[in-house]
């Protein structure tokens, strides 16, 4: 499904798991070069672990509060490299970013999620915490490249687990009633320092959804581009203030 919209795939990539200095699989890494201006090269990634699981549907558990991350932070919170920090910092109060599908999230976050009449050792927790560890691990290979390189290279990333299941989004309302709805698609954010964000974002997607969901991230790197290609002078900048320090 990348590959229809012109993304570079690779299958069963390892990445190495920082808690037992193994290395693990991880399903898709979709590449996406946003692009590259005066030896600065843009590159977006999707991190994807896949899970069926047909005959047990997942539940996202959501807040009834009005709590929202705030524009800027729903792109702060994403995964970057060293530069890809400083992009995420440089665009987080752009309208235009702050409205690309690739950072936009719903109102109702989800704080939890687990796989209905799970009777063994919890799928979605090994899948968030894989696909957590595999994200903060590509990101990083860029710092170890700019060493060594006249490039500067910015990576980004996002973890996205695709289940072959149901999607249900739980919470109470406002008369304190458990409300289950089907969804195609959600955000869990997930508090843990070990993976290099206070605040990290997951995007749990269906796999009914799933060639939809691609074609709009390919549409927001193609909105990005443009965003980046009018921030690269200040980039530059930024840049080279961190190579002094």
């Amino acid at each position: 499904i990348f590959q229809e919209v012109d993304f570079y795939v690779n299958l069963s990539s390892y990445y190495k798991d920082p808690s037992e200095s193994t290395y693990r699989e991880i399903d898709v890494v979709a590449m996406n070069s946003v692009c590259d201006i005066d030896n600065i090269s843009f590159d977006v990634r999707f991190i994807v672990e896949c899970k069926y699981s047909q005959d047990k549907p997942w539940i996202l558990f959501q807040s009834n509060s009005d709590f929202e991350l705030g524009k800027h932070f729903e792109i702060l919170r994403r995964f970057g490299s060293r530069y890809g920090d400083v992009a995420l910092s440089e665009i987080s109060g752009n309208e235009g970013a702050q409205n690309n599908f690739l950072f936009a999230l719903t109102k109702e976050m989800g704080y939890g999620l687990t796989r209905a009449f799970e009777n063994a050792n919890d799928m979605t927790y090994k899948a968030t915490t894989s696909v957590l560890k595999a994200t903060q691990y590509f990101v990083t290979q860029f710092d170890s490249i700019n060493k060594d390189s006249f490039l500067g290279y910015i990576a980004i990333a996002f973890p996205i687990i695709v289940i072959d299941s149901q999607l249900f989004n739980c919470k109470l309302n406002k008369n304190n009633e458990i409300e289950i709805v089907e969804s195609d698609m959600g955000y869990l954010l997930v508090r843990n320092e070990e993976y290099g964000s206070y605040d990290s974002i997951i995007t749990i997607v269906t796999l009914k959804s799933f060639s939809k969901y691609v074609r709009n991230l390919k549409k927001g790197c193609d909105e990005l581009k443009t965003i980046i290609e009018n921030s690269t002078p200040s980039l530059h900048s930024m840049i080279k203030r961190i190579n002094r320090s």
